[in-house]
C-alpha cells in the first residue's frame, strides 16, 4: 500500500513539474514576443521622429502628438504586421466624435516605413469612443486615408461594417456657416456627379460657428465607379499608396531616360546636357532614384505642319517627347535648342502632375480620382493648380508657360549659345510656340505686350530661330 502510495506521490510530481515547466516555456515565449515588439516599436519611433523632422506635414497633421506609450504591432490578415500608434489631435472640435490613429507598414529593407493616418468617423453614438481598429464589428461610419504630407487620399462609408460607398473630398474658399451638427448649411457646389450627405468639414478650425476659409468638406458619393462590398477591418491591410519613406510613388521600373533619338535632335540634346545646367537639371528629374516618370525622347517625322516637337501625356508612368527632324533640319541650332527646352518644360509639368496625382496616368477613371488629382495639386503644386483648375482653358499649359517660364527656357538657349547674343535676343526667341499658339489663338501674356513689343519680338524670332548658325545635322 505504502509502494502504491508512493507511485502516486511521484506521478503527482511529475505532472507539476511538467505543468511547471510548460508554464514557464509559456511565459518565456510570451516575454520574448513582448521584447521583439517592444524592439520593433522602438525602431518604428525612431525612423517616425527621424522623418517628422525631414518633411514637412499637410497642415492639418501640425499641431498633433503621437501616443508611443501605447503603440501596437497588428498583425494584418496578410501575414504581415503594421506598427499602430493613437494619434492625439490637438484642435479638434468639441462634438468632434471620430479618432485618429497611425499605421506604419515596414518595407520590404525593414529599415523604412510607408505611413498612413487613419481617420475613423462612427455616426452611431455608441460608437463615439472607437479606440481600435481592430473591433469594427457592426461599425457604422466613415474611415478616411491620410497621407501626412499630401492631405486626403481616400475615404469609404461604411454600414454594418461592409463598405457601400465612396467618399470625395471638396475644397471650400469662401466663408461658410457650420451649424452646431457639423453640417454644412449651404448646398453644397455644383458638381458632374450625385453628391449625398456631407460627413465632415471645417478642418476643426471652429470659429464661433463660422468658417475661417481653410477647409475641406466631404461628401459621400453616389457610387460612381465603386464596387461595395468589403469589410471595415480590411481597409488597413495597406497603406492606400500614401507613401512616407520621403519618396511619393515611383515608377515601377529602373528610372531611366529612354533616349531614342537621331540626327539633329541627338546632336541638340547631347549639346544641351553638356551645356546648360538648367537643361541638365530638368533631365535629372527624370533619372532620379525617386523619380516619377520616365522620360522618352523619340524621332516622329510626320509631326503637323509647323510642329517641330511635341510632349504626350504620360502613359504608364511614361512621358514621351517626339521630335520631328526633318522640321529641326530647317531651323538654326539656336532654334532647335529652344523647341527641347519648350518640350521638357511640358514633359516637367506633367511630372509633377503625376506625382500629385499618385498614378502612371493622368486620365482620371472617376470622379473621385480627379477630385483627389485637383486637390493634390493644390496642396502641392498651387501655381500649376492655379492654370489647370481656377484659370482653366485649353491651352492652360501654354499661359502657364507663357507667364513663368520664359525665362527658364531664355537661360537654357542662352547657355546652349555661349551668351553669343544679347540677352534681349533670347527672351525673345523664348516665345516661339506661347504667343501665336493657333490660327486667332494667342495667349494672354502675348496680348498684355504692346504693338511694339510684338513686332519687335517677332523680328528676332525670324532672324535667329531660323537662322543662324546650324552646326547640328
Amino acid at each position: 500500500m505504502k509502494i502504491e502510495f508512493r507511485k502516486l506521490q511521484n506521478l503527482f510530481f511529475l505532472i507539476f513539474c511538467v505543468v511547471l515547466m510548460t508554464n514557464c516555456g509559456t511565459e518565456d515565449a510570451i516575454n520574448q514576443q513582448q521584447i521583439n515588439e517592444t524592439t520593433k516599436i522602438n525602431e518604428a519611433k525612431i525612423w517616425f521622429i527621424k522623418y517628422q523632422s525631414e518633411n514637412k506635414f499637410y497642415y492639418k497633421f501640425e499641431n498633433q502628438s503621437y501616443d508611443w506609450d501605447n503603440a501596437s504591432v497588428e498583425i494584418l490578415e496578410n501575414e504581415s504586421s503594421a506598427i499602430v500608434v493613437p494619434v492625439v489631435d490637438k484642435n479638434k472640435m468639441e462634438n468632434y466624435r471620430g479618432n485618429k490613429v497611425l499605421y506604419l507598414y515596414p518595407l520590404e529593407d525593414k529599415k523604412n516605413f510607408e505611413t498612413t493616418l487613419y481617420e475613423l468617423l462612427p455616426t452611431a453614438e455608441s460608437l463615439s469612443e472607437q479606440n481600435s481598429t481592430k473591433d469594427l464589428t457592426n461599425f457604422d461610419g466613415y474611415i478616411i486615408a491620410w497621407n501626412l504630407e499630401r492631405g486626403f487620399i481616400e475615404s469609404t462609408k461604411f454600414e454594418k461594417s461592409a463598405s457601400i460607398a465612396t467618399v470625395s473630398r471638396e475644397e471650400i474658399q469662401s466663408k461658410k456657416v457650420i451649424d452646431n451638427s457639423s453640417k454644412m448649411v449651404p448646398d453644397p457646389p455644383a458638381a458632374s456627379y450625385c453628391l449625398g450627405d456631407v460627413i465632415l468639414c471645417n478642418d476643426y478650425k471652429n470659429n464661433g460657428g463660422g468658417y475661417d476659409g481653410n477647409g475641406y468638406v466631404y461628401y459621400v458619393n453616389s457610387g460612381v465607379g465603386y464596387s461595395s462590398g468589403g469589410y471595415a477591418g480590411s481597409y488597413f491591410n495597406s497603406s492606400h499608396g500614401s507613401g512616407g519613406g520621403g519618396s511619393g510613388i515611383t515608377a515601377p521600373t529602373p528610372a531611366q531616360i529612354i533616349d531614342a533619338l537621331t540626327g539633329k535632335a541627338k546632336c541638340i540634346f547631347e549639346k544641351l546636357k553638356n551645356s546648360s545646367s538648367g537643361f541638365e537639371s530638368a533631365i535629372k528629374k527624370f533619372d532620379g532614384e525617386f523619380t516619377v516618370s520616365h522620360l522618352k525622347l523619340t524621332i516622329n517625322n510626320s509631326l503637323d505642319a509647323n510642329v517641330y516637337g511635341i510632349t504626350k501625356p504620360p502613359v504608364n508612368y511614361v512621358t514621351e517627347v517626339q521630335f520631328d527632324n526633318t522640321k529641326l533640319g530647317t531651323l538654326s541650332d539656336l532654334g532647335a535648342a529652344t523647341v527641347f527646352a519648350h518640350e521638357i518644360i511640358h514633359a516637367e509639368i506633367f511630372r509633377k502632375m503625376l506625382s500629385a496625382a499618385q498614378r502612371g496616368t493622368l486620365n482620371s477613371k472617376t470622379p473621385q480620382e480627379q477630385i483627389a488629382l485637383v486637390n493634390s495639386l493644390k496642396d502641392n503644386f498651387p501655381g500649376l493648380y492655379d492654370y489647370y483648375e481656377k484659370r482653366w482653358k485649353p491651352t492652360w499649359n501654354h499661359e502657364m508657360m507663357a507667364s513663368h517660364y520664359r525665362s527658364t527656357i531664355a537661360d537654357i538657349i542662352q547657355q546652349f549659345d555661349n551668351k553669343r547674343l544679347p540677352r534681349s535676343t533670347y527672351e525673345a526667341v523664348a516665345w516661339l510656340g506661347l504667343g501665336k499658339l493657333d490660327t486667332n489663338i494667342t495667349t494672354i501674356a502675348w496680348d498684355n505686350l504692346s504693338a511694339e513689343q510684338k513686332t519687335a519680338t517677332t523680328k528676332l524670332i525670324n532672324e535667329h530661330f531660323y537662322k543662324g548658325p546650324s552646326n547640328c545635322n
